[in-house]
């Protein structure tokens, strides 16, 4: 009686209700609409069951999740619903459709929304870098401007370089190009290169320019691109009472050109040099960085700070000016000297619950370096008895363990097999003690800092340790930039740079305003929950690292996207109704 009861609450349909299973639409209502065994079934009226197919069709067309297919289909029903209101304002609106429907007879209203691929190409050749340089910077600008009212710009302002390349491939014209093809495979190489300046803690895009990886026009610049880039930014952030103690760029920035101008003060010469930024950037090593970062660790006396110098190259002497003289030679009297800083830190990229101190790291190679040195006479030893071992065996060749490939399985001698994995052993214990040096190793960063004219570091350590850490926040500009190619990148295959860059500058105001708009959700959202909220404090803490990681599904790129597109296709609607009056 009971499996008669389970049976009967719970029966399944039977196959000659199959027949609606034919068609697509149907087999989704007929599944979603059975009965659930452990759950009560919800209420679904016909047109539910339809919108549930909806969005099961849409996910399986755009190979998304159900919120980017409910995006897209709220879009459409937003566009069909402000159309009919246009048409409805209309004195006649029977007419007005009528028209509209002539009027896209040809095509079917397929050009409603869109242009050829021509018409786009040629009205992004007209724009002009500069025009589109000075959009973005307008762009930055009303953002801050914004944020300020809304309190959630800092005070501060530290200033990220960063270079981003785009690449293109085709037949190679001559020596200066750097696109072709080789054979019939492609070849992609760098051929237009943008400099990125971005403003930390909050990342935004505050201005970029673009030109050619071109050798031949390396000693003709008046000044580099990627200082007069700084200086113009500078002058912004100064002009908008934000102080900007330091600059950050990665390995490529290890310029002696960008230090000069941190020694000097000439990145705005109208201020005091106290004032002039420093530049921070990883020390670039030549040779083995992992033996060189090994011996420091290993002698307890090397300093943390320590003072280095950079030779200035030939062609770069002509920015100083007169500044120049006041620097050392090297022995040879051949080369002018920069000095700078040299910082090791240990766990810069630390996540604040394991960062360890230098003199940890030391004590921790003290005892790597034991367990090396034990590792390796433990194997010798093993080895040497192997070795022994297949001597005194006749008709057979002393021969050492492959440490590499499969263990061998087959012995005649059970003492043969004992020293066989002994030998396994030692080597693995080897290993172990290795790996714990490579990763030690790699825990250890050195920092190259700018001094100041006449500067010591002597008293300075703790301020430089802090700029130091400071780095760590720079990250932020590789995630933006994986933004930008992921979500926000217009591709093509023009080689012209003005297109290329337009392209580019578009993708970073895109990036720029999907930013803003979730910082402002985030800062509603925070001020709800804790009415004396405030982004920042003195120490300049990282406010997407700490807010926008608690905050992380409130806007997607995908759904800013999406709400964007339904404006603009709002707007076509509007335009096209509009017309035909």
């Amino acid at each position: 009686m009971v499996s008669s009861r389970k049976s009967k609450k719970y029966q399944t349909p039977k196959k000659s209700q199959d027949t609606s299973l034919q068609k697509g639409l149907g087999s989704i209502q007929y599944l979603v609409s059975t009965k659930r065994t452990k759950r009560k079934q919800p209420h679904n009226s016909p047109m539910t069951l339809t919108k549930i197919s909806n969005i099961l069709l849409m996910q399986m067309y755009t190979r998304g999740s159900p919120q980017k297919a409910e995006g897209l289909l709220q879009e459409a029903g937003k566009l069909i619903y402000y159309f009919s209101k246009e048409i409805l304002k209309n004195n006649s609106p029977e007419d007005t459709l009528k028209d509209f429907v002539k009027r896209h007879k040809h095509d079917h209203g397929r050009k409603l929304f869109t242009v050829s691929p021509s018409t786009l190409t040629n009205n992004l050749k007209t724009i002009r870098q500069n025009d589109a340089d000075i959009a973005l910077s307008l762009q930055a600008a009303s953002i801050q401007e914004n944020l300020q009212k809304q309190g959630l710009w800092s005070s501060q302002n530290i200033i990220s370089v960063d270079p981003t390349d785009t690449y293109y491939h085709g037949k190679y014209r001559n020596q200066f190009h750097n696109w072709g093809i080789t054979g019939q495979k492609s070849t992609y190489k760098r051929c237009y290169k943008e400099l990125t300046t971005f403003s930390s803690p909050n990342q935004f895009i505050m201005g970029s320019t673009i030109a050619p990886v071109l050798s031949k026009n390396k000693k003709s610049r008046s000044l580099p691109l990627w200082i007069s880039q700084i200086q113009g930014l500078l002058r912004d952030s100064i002009s908008n009472k934000q102080d900007v103690p330091l600059l950050m760029g990665d390995r490529e920035y290890y310029s002696s050109l960008g230090m000069a101008f941190s020694y000097f003060g000439l990145w705005l010469p109208e201020i005091r040099l106290e004032d002039n930024p420093r530049l921070l950037c990883p020390t670039k090593h030549w040779g083995d960085n992992a033996i060189k970062k090994w011996k420091f660790l290993l002698d307890p006396n090397a300093p943390k700070i320590s003072v280095h110098t950079m030779e200035i190259e030939h062609y770069q002497a002509k920015f100083l000016g007169d500044a120049l003289q006041r620097l050392p030679k090297n022995p040879k009297k051949t080369r002018f000297l920069i000095p700078v800083s040299q910082v090791a830190v240990f766990d810069a990229y630390g996540n604040g619950h394991r960062i360890e101190s230098l003199d940890w790291g030391r004590i921790q190679v003290q005892k790597i370096e034991t367990q090396i040195h034990k590792a390796k006479n433990y194997l010798h030893v093993m080895e040497t008895k192997y070795l022994q071992f297949q001597q005194q065996q006749p008709k057979k060749s002393p021969q050492l363990p492959k440490y590499k490939g499969k263990k061998r399985r087959v012995f005649k001698d059970k003492r043969e097999k004992i020293f066989y994995y002994k030998c396994l052993a030692a080597h693995e214990s080897l290993q172990r003690a290795l790996k714990k040096k490579t990763n030690l190793i790699k825990r250890l960063m050195f920092f190259t800092l700018s001094l100041r004219e006449n500067e010591s570091i002597v008293g300075k350590e703790e301020e430089f340790l802090i700029l130091i850490r400071y780095y760590h926040q720079r990250w932020g500009i590789e995630n933006a930039f994986k933004d930008l190619r992921g979500k926000f990148w217009i591709r093509t295959n023009s080689r012209k740079p003005s297109a290329r860059h337009v392209r580019y500058i578009l993708s970073c105001m895109m990036y720029n305003a999907w930013h803003f708009r979730r910082l402002m959700r985030i800062g509603r959202l925070a001020k709800q929950f804790e009415k004396s909220w405030k982004p920042y404090d003195e120490q300049l803490l990282p406010f997407r690292k700490k807010y926008e990681r608690q905050f992380r599904p409130i806007l997607t790129a995908q759904r800013f996207i999406l709400e964007e597109m339904g404006i603009s296709l709002k707007f076509c609607l509007k335009q096209a109704v509009t017309c035909i009056e």
